[in-house]
């Protein structure tokens, strides 16, 4: 069978030959080699070539080739493999491995345990660079001696990726992995890796690959780092400490030549803006090496850098929420890739928004509870820049499209009678999350000032609970009077509509739809559903119940519920969060 989907192949491309004898056709010359080949037909007899190969177009991949290697394939040397492959150079060759860091314990979901790392197989990997790379891409989360980058047990990357017999490949993995590509593979035109099964191997554009697949690349090739430690820095590198070294590898990685004092300004301005190093490096070169200038300089380029990537689609992220006793603001920022989404960066620009919004709430209008998006990016963050220049700096920094999304408070009008609840789903850090909700509990008149303070910790474990449930359940309104009368009008010529259908009376099928509009009602308005942790009472009931323990008028004013991403994901792909909500709501 053909699984080869090469589109637009020249005429007059060649094939492979006689491949036993080791005899090759001519090529038809071209700059680009990869389109130059045709693909021949593979056996597929587990469906592995056709499985991955609609993964690979589901990415966007058009051209792919698959090849199935000969029972000797491994008893060759790499020039063979290559005639077999019809690579254009034993360069070609890669492969993908698993590799752990045994000093974390994967608890915390914004540091990676595992990476799935792909390198040539006439190159020597560099754990030390390996190593150095994860240490920067945790810098200020993780110490050295919290980095220890080992290759995974056969078993354990059998269960994270679905591959066996070491057949590992970064296409279809069972779990999701950080992919980290060798430099030296990024600048080739095509690379051929293995396909989930021992004889299978596939070939892909790289442009392709990191655009699909969006990997770290990082220089890991330990004779390529050596030439660059020994041709930029001199010899002498090599004996300093384990830390100078490993910062020496990143520096000569990016083909640096520099002295020591112009190291250590590199080292200060990487760590005061996070931004790349070959960034850091060519902007200290450019304000010749004044580091205030250079810091300017990088900020500049960080919108730049932010606005071309604007157009690009971002539907990941986070949600961040921040939150006082009568008071709570809740902000999206979104990201292209959930990657740059647990990055320490990332997340600390949506929790530090958040707080933003919470202390300019005295002097915001919010249209009902959102706020404006020009007004939200304009709020000061930490006192030395906006929302919205953060939102670019991280953008210039990661590289992405990250786009400020939206801003909304929830606030009591009285200073002292009023308590706000809320409830984070899904945290990927502190005050950081894929779905927020908010509500507010009032006294009409004036009562909860007068409570003591165990009263108002009840008081607040309630609210806590219904912000709970408004995410577990996905109400649209707070009760009957807030459901738009054309929404209403829709679902009641569709009730009228089905019930019509039932050829009974016209004075049943007006009973019917009444029946059917009030199940609508409990369904879409917060104060009509039943409560989740005593689902034998609606909301309603439950505050009147509270209510009454406390001696004191409470009413459920307004409510929030903000979910990353909605409105911009493909609703076929949008995940039920109810079920998984409630079973959070279980150990409560």
């Amino acid at each position: 069978m053909h699984v080869f989907r090469f589109q637009n192949a020249p005429p007059g491309t060649t094939r492979l030959e006689k491949l036993e004898e080791g005899t090759q056709e001519a090529q038809t010359s071209g700059s680009y080699s990869w389109r130059l080949r045709r693909p021949r037909p593979v056996d597929d007899p587990q469906g592995a070539a056709k499985r991955l190969g609609d993964e690979l177009e589901s990415m966007g991949i058009r051209e792919y080739a698959f090849v199935r290697a000969p029972k000797e394939y491994y008893d060759k040397d790499l020039e063979f493999r290559r005639l077999v492959l019809n690579a254009p150079t034993i360069n070609h060759l890669c492969k993908s491995i698993v590799m752990e860091n045994t000093k974390v314990d994967g608890s915390d979901p914004s540091i990676f345990k595992y990476w799935l790392v792909i390198v040539q197989y006439n190159a020597r990997l560099s754990n030390e660079a390996l190593r150095s790379f994860v240490l920067e891409h945790h810098r200020g989360t993780l110490s050295r001696s919290k980095v220890n980058m080992r290759l995974v047990a056969e078993e354990k990357s059998n269960e994270m990726t679905g591959f066996t017999k070491n057949a590992v490949t970064p296409i279809g993995m069972r779990t999701r992995l950080p992919i980290v590509l060798a430099k030296e593979i990024a600048e080739l035109d095509e690379f051929w890796i293995g396909a989930g099964e021992v004889d299978l191997k596939v070939g892909i554009p790289v442009d392709d690959f990191v655009r699909a697949y969006k990997p770290f690349v990082v220089p890991l090739s330990q004779s390529v780092i050596l030439r660059a430690i020994r041709g930029s820095i001199g010899s002498s590198a090599l004996s300093r400490s384990s830390n100078d070294v490993a910062a020496s590898l990143l520096i000569c990685s990016h083909s640096f030549a520099t002295s020591s004092n112009q190291l250590s300004l590199i080292k200060r301005l990487r760590d005061q803006s996070g931004a790349p190093i070959s960034d850091v490096k060519k902007a200290l070169e450019e304000t010749e090496w004044d580091i205030d200038r250079a810091s300017e300089e990088l900020r500049k380029k960080g919108l730049s850098a932010a606005s071309k990537k604007a157009s690009r689609s971002a539907t990941e992220g986070l949600v961040g929420l921040a939150s006082l006793d009568q008071c709570s603001a809740i902000v999206e920022i979104n990201s292209e890739t959930d990657f740059v989404a647990r990055n320490t960066l990332f997340t600390s620009v949506v929790s530090k928004a958040a707080k933003a919004l919470l202390d300019s709430r005295d002097s915001v209008s919010p249209i009902g509870t959102e706020i404006g998006l020009e007004t939200l990016g304009l709020l000061p963050m930490d006192g030395t820049q906006t929302i919205q220049e953060a939102v670019q700096e991280i953008a210039g920094s990661v590289r992405e499209n990250i786009r400020l999304r939206r801003g909304f408070l929830l606030k009591s009008t009285s200073s002292d009678d009023g308590i706000v609840g809320t409830y984070l789903h899904a945290s990927a850090g502190p005050h950081v999350g894929r779905i927020a909700a908010a509500v507010l509990l009032e006294s009409p008149h004036g009562g909860l000032k007068e409570l003591d303070k165990e009263q108002r910790k009840v008081l607040a474990d309630m609210a806590h609970k219904l912000a709970m449930h408004v995410v577990g359940t996905v109400p649209k309104y707070l009760d009957r009077s807030q459901v738009p009368p054309a929404a209403l009008d829709k679902e009641r010529d569709l009730l009228i509509e089905q019930a019509s259908k039932t050829g009974k009376p016209a004075a049943i099928i007006e009973k019917m739809v009444q029946g059917r509009l009030n199940k609508f009602y409990q369904d879409v308005c917060l104060l009509e559903q039943p409560f989740v942790m005593e689902e034998k009472k609606t909301v309603s009931e439950i505050i009147a119940d509270l209510g009454r323990t406390l001696d004191v008028d409470i009413a459920l004013s307004a409510f929030q519920r903000i979910q990353l991403g909605e409105g911009l994901e493909d609703p076929e792909s949008a995940k039920d969060f109810a079920a998984e909500v409630s079973d959070t709501l279980a150990m409560h």
